[in-house]
């Protein structure tokens, strides 16, 4: 397991509710600090994408380096890394039930080699995102009636068909059996916001980012729950030029997939 510090001393601790992504997140000082990529600290830092985005956005507070001991390399010292510091949106949360969707028909960046598009490719071709846009990455959910999360991981992800994935969506809408009315009332609306702004933006391609959602677990169904949904991951956003702007049509077909499955929670719970 690794440690990491500020270069003054104070400890970072591992962040505790990652459920995907490659990199290894740490919290610090109340935000979750993440290894600084260029290209999506970039993003963070311009205007345009702010403006556009913003309000769908964990807010960024800039960078720290920290001060990261490796178990079993500790002979060859620390190493030193930036991190960005971003808001952590489980915060405040007792039982954060979370949910990871790597969104849009295109994974792969414009700065991808020759291999790595055929690859990612591939993987979108045999997964739900070439189809519907979107990809289940990981999934945790608190049942209450024995005090334990269950969890879901990417390759369980990569294995769903449309009628697998519309399952999962609505496995994670219910706690204990009971769907959650008002949770999902709420990613409906950000959902459908999201969707008028990406039917309008034709600046950025926001490629390889997820939807992260999150809501208090132990709720009950009609309640009133803490629930929130942001876009993150940005390592392969980029601006498009004057020539290339469109709409993301593979963004929307994820956002729409996101809807639908949502809206048929909804009606499978009125019959």
């Amino acid at each position: 397991m690794a440690a990491a510090r500020a270069r003054r001393g104070t400890v970072a601790e591992l962040f505790p509710h990652q459920v995907a992504g490659h990199g290894v997140l740490l919290r610090y000082h109340g935000k979750v600090a993440k290894p600084s990529i260029p290209q999506e600290k970039a993003f963070y830092e311009n205007d345009e994408a702010r403006r556009i985005f913003g309000k769908f956005m964990c807010t960024y507070y800039g960078t720290e380096v920290l001060r990261q001991m490796l178990s079993g390399r500790h002979e060859e010292g620390p190493v030193y890394q930036e991190h960005l510091l971003l808001e952590d949106i489980t915060q405040g949360f007792e039982k954060p039930c979370i949910l990871d969707i790597k969104m849009g028909q295109r994974q792969h960046g414009d700065d991808a080699s020759e291999e790595k598009k055929r690859k990612m490719i591939a993987k979108c071709a045999r997964t739900t995102s070439a189809l519907l846009g979107v990809r289940l990455c990981g999934l945790r959910v608190y049942n209450s009636s024995d005090e334990s999360y269950s969890f879901r991981d990417k390759h369980y992800g990569r294995r769903l068909d449309e009628e697998g994935f519309a399952k999962a969506i609505a496995e994670y809408s219910s706690c204990d059996g009971s769907v959650l009315s008002g949770v999902v009332l709420k990613f409906l609306e950000k959902l459908r916001e999201m969707e008028q702004t990406f039917r309008h933006q034709k600046s950025f391609r926001l490629y390889s980012t997820s939807l992260l959602f999150v809501y208090e677990g132990g709720c009950s169904p009609d309640s009133d729950a803490k629930a929130d949904v942001r876009i993150i991951d940005f390592a392969h956003s980029n601006a498009l030029t004057d020539e290339n702007k469109d709409v993301d049509h593979g963004y929307l077909v994820g956002l729409s997939t996101m809807v639908r499955c949502f809206e048929r929670v909804l009606a499978e719970n009125k019959n």
